[in-house]
């Protein structure tokens, strides 16, 4: 009798701590929740999942951030080599820096053709940090420049040769080696914005044609302009000197270049 009177007032003891303790936690309202307030609103950032290309190749996706941050590629209409109306050489120390964009120099790093004759540098005496060096003679057939400069320009391998209409617009885009698009898109990456940057102009023009003609989409590639404007009034904010002097005595620095070489007897001729 002693031990059936402790059961029951060892249950009605497990059944009171049950009640006090359902009591003691409060009721939460799911609209007060902090898990309820971690929704995804419209402003939210999404992460993109990279997605392949008519060709494969996967393509490399932009976060909508920093893609916001460009306005597309607008050439300036009065500009003879269609430099960017927004992002040029009088802009371009704002767009520096940005992991999603190509930056890339077009220029030879002694070319042949004279430039000197119209009041240019045939050398690449200078850069803008940050950019890397894909001569455009090297990629395909030069046309159009001035006569000074043509009666020397540089004639040797290229991975392309192109034709063009009375206008200068290319015809027709052969490749000389078997692996010539390929090193294309190596260097010149699809899916992401490029800048392009020469000495004049003239180059990078020459390079975006070459890009779109190859399918490359236009509204992301960037004719920024010529560095010796960029350096006309002295080196800019951003220049990494190239043509330099130490103890008096003057060379050219080509090793502070990110330089990409193209060895063509590695190649394979197209037949």
């Amino acid at each position: 009798m002693k031990k059936l009177f402790c059961v029951i007032i060892a249950m009605a003891m497990i059944i009171s701590l049950t009640a006090c303790a359902k009591e003691d936690v409060p009721t939460v309202d799911a609209a007060e929740s902090p898990i309820a307030e971690q929704v995804v609103t419209e402003d939210a950032v999404v992460a993109e999942i990279p997605t392949a290309s008519e060709d494969g190749e996967p393509e490399i996706m932009i976060p909508a951030a920093d893609a916001a941050e460009l306005p597309p590629a607008q050439p300036d209409p009065n500009n003879q080599f269609g430099v960017d109306a927004n992002i040029n050489v009088e802009t371009i120390d704002e767009w520096l820096g940005l992991d999603f964009v190509a930056y890339r120099d077009v220029r030879m790093m002694i070319d042949p053709g004279c430039y000197e004759a119209i009041c240019g540098d045939s050398v690449l005496s200078g850069i803008v940090d940050g950019f890397e060096v894909v001569p455009y003679p090297y990629l395909a057939t030069l046309t159009g420049l001035p006569p000074e400069v043509a009666k020397t320009q540089y004639d040797g391998d290229k991975l392309f040769d192109l034709e063009f209409d009375e206008s200068g617009a290319i015809t027709s885009v052969k490749a000389n080696f078997v692996e010539s698009e390929a090193i294309i898109n190596d260097l010149f990456p699809k899916g992401q914005p490029i800048f392009l940057m020469c000495g004049g102009g003239g180059y990078a023009s020459f390079t975006k044609n070459l890009l779109i003609q190859l399918g490359y989409d236009e509204t992301m590639i960037y004719n920024v302009g010529g560095y010796w404007q960029y350096a006309a009034e002295g080196p800019g904010a951003n220049t990494v000197e190239i043509k330099t002097t130490v103890d008096g005595v003057e060379y050219n620095a080509f090793h502070r270049l990110d330089y990409h070489y193209i060895d063509f007897s590695q190649l394979h001729p197209v037949d």
